[in-house]
């Protein structure tokens, strides 16, 4: 069996040859859904004001986000 010099071993292998653990786009969709409860919950509000949207989006908007971008990686 010949080797072919070209074909890098895997000491030779650059550190950007290897795929990242997470990815640009996997926060992404926690996000989209902590958002859109949030938006969704501070509309059902009386007075839909804008710390009904910042409310809902710290809780439960950070579990959203952390178990959806959790499930997603």
């Amino acid at each position: 069996m010949k080797i072919n010099p070209r074909r890098p071993t895997p000491a030779q292998r650059k550190v950007a040859d290897r795929e990242p653990a997470v990815l640009w786009w996997m926060p992404l969709p926690g996000f989209v859904l902590a958002a859109g409860w949030a938006t969704w919950q501070a509309i059902q509000d009386a007075d839909s004001s804008v710390m009904a949207f910042v409310e809902a989006l710290a809780w439960p908007g950070l579990a959203i986000f952390a178990v959806t971008t959790l499930a997603v990686w």
